[in-house]
């Protein structure tokens, strides 16, 4: 499921799926505050890194949360878009003309104002146009061939045991 950044007790959740899971495993694609950091629509919209936005976790935070709330083991691993159709803006990000037509039907923009998503948008297709939105693109290729466009929690609760 794709959901943490969309729960505002998100910690709360974690601990409610582990109560009611008995096998595992639970599994979580997520967008960290990592794979936000290698989203080139942060050039555009820098308030989404704000200390204030608790939307994106880190890894570490949300690894810590799934072992607090009773999950033993924890993986995870970054994780790729090889198409574009979720429609989500970590996907959308790979392709700025789909990014452009499709953009606000994504969470991201849904809490921003609609004369700043206006504004930003605009600004978006002038550096398209331009050619200057590949070369933003291509400073985050490193972020993003690092940390992935999301994250993939696996959680187990219980351990396995070696002999």
């Amino acid at each position: 499921m794709k959901v943490l950044n969309h729960i505002p007790d998100w910690r709360l959740f974690l601990r409610e799926a582990r109560r009611v899971l008995r096998a595992g495993p639970l599994v979580l694609l997520h967008a960290t505050r990592e794979t936000l950091e290698a989203n080139w629509v942060i050039e555009y919209l820098p308030s989404l890194l704000v200390p204030e936005e608790t939307r994106y976790q880190t890894q570490q935070d949300v690894l810590d949360a799934l072992r607090e709330a009773g999950f033993p083991r924890t993986e995870v691993k970054a994780m790729f878009y090889s198409d574009f159709a979720d429609g989500s803006a970590q996907a959308l990000k790979h392709d700025p003309e789909a990014f452009l037509a499709n953009i606000r039907n994504t969470s991201l923009f849904y809490r921003i104002p609609p004369a700043d998503a206006d504004a930003i948008l605009a600004k978006i297709r002038r550096d398209h146009d331009s050619g200057r939105l590949q070369e933003v693109i291509a400073r985050y290729d490193l972020l993003v061939r690092k940390h992935g466009d999301g994250s993939v929690f696996a959680a187990w609760p219980w351990t396995v045991l070696s002999f």
